[in-house]
């Protein structure tokens, strides 16, 4: 399941190196390195459903972000310092401690190379791939924030522990009214993610479902190019194309009503993902809609069409 990489330079150190660590170097590096994790900027904000929104909206300032990104550079020198002590001195506890140091900061940071180097030093220290799988679906259970456990229990290969984060996932965005729209798409990303890893098509394509009626009925639908609705990402994951047939007229419908372009350029890319006959299909529609006098609009669909 893991593969394990050496840290650069670890397999070249000497003896002179291994000498010139002092005695209680690594333990004064896992301190320093926990008290930067239980600084302000890394205590549990419950509030904040995804991780990678910690700090979205807020006005901090230049001044603040630095200043943590000066925490996090001293608290992975702090790791890999303790690293290199322990690694010098022999010392498996210590190694052990650092490798689950790194998880809790992968936790409370996000970077993904942290979550490696866990795996990297349990591996420097023997620990097993049963425990390492274990320890990850431990902190999983105990993050409040959905993308940190997709992303650990997709690393732990833990399948139901990811069905149920889906729905919680999903159960967040369809109840939660005080997210704007591209925080809630986000969210639906990971809802997305948990079904697919978990190879789950059932509840990819309920999730779309559920997410298609929700946008429609709040109408939290926007005009932006790049927009696309929730479900897309689902049924897309899902590769069901009689579901993305159906969404592709939802934006045929979008079009007929409102006569934004970007909605027929939409029902187009997602009528080819479905394999559907948009040119017939498209021509077919604007003669029935220049029979009610809309020419104009008739004239873009069967452009679009090729016709």
């Amino acid at each position: 399941m893991f593969r394990f990489r050496k840290k650069r330079g670890a397999e070249d150190e000497s003896g002179e190196k291994r000498a010139s660590v002092r005695p209680g170097k690594g333990k004064a590096m896992l301190k320093t390195a926990t008290t930067g994790l239980n600084s302000q900027w890394f205590r549990g904000k419950k509030y904040f459903v995804l991780k990678e929104l910690e700090g979205a909206g807020q006005k901090r300032g230049v001044i603040d972000d630095k200043s943590k990104e000066r925490a996090i550079t001293s608290i992975l020198g702090s790791l890999e310092g303790a690293v290199e002590a322990f690694a010098a001195d022999n010392d498996q506890e210590g190694l052990k401690d650092t490798g689950n140091l790194f998880l809790t900061a992968y936790s409370k940071i996000g970077d993904h190379v942290l979550l490696d180097r866990y795996v990297d030093v349990c591996a420097m220290a023997g620990v097993t791939e049963d425990e390492i799988v274990a320890k990850i679906v431990e902190t999983a259970n105990e993050t409040s924030q959905i993308d940190i456990a997709v992303t650990l229990y997709s690393r732990a290969k833990a399948r139901e522990k990811l069905i149920g984060t889906g729905n919680r996932a999903l159960k967040l965005y369809l109840e939660v009214s005080d997210m704007d729209m591209n925080s809630r798409s986000r969210l639906f990303h990971y809802v997305v993610e948990a079904y697919a890893t978990a190879e789950d098509k059932e509840s990819l394509i309920q999730a779309g479902d559920k997410a298609l009626k929700n946008q429609m009925e709040s109408h939290r639908i926007s005009r932006e190019k790049e927009w696309v609705f929730d479900a897309q990402k689902a049924y897309e994951a899902a590769g069901d194309k009689d579901k993305l047939a159906k969404l592709a007229d939802q934006y045929v419908n979008l079009y007929l009503k409102e006569g934004l372009e970007t909605w027929l350029d939409k029902a187009v890319v997602v009528y080819k993902e479905a394999e559907v006959d948009f040119s017939a299909k498209l021509n077919r529609l604007a003669d029935k809609v220049e029979e009610k006098g809309r020419a104009g609009m008739a004239d873009t669909m069967r452009g679009k069409a090729g016709g």
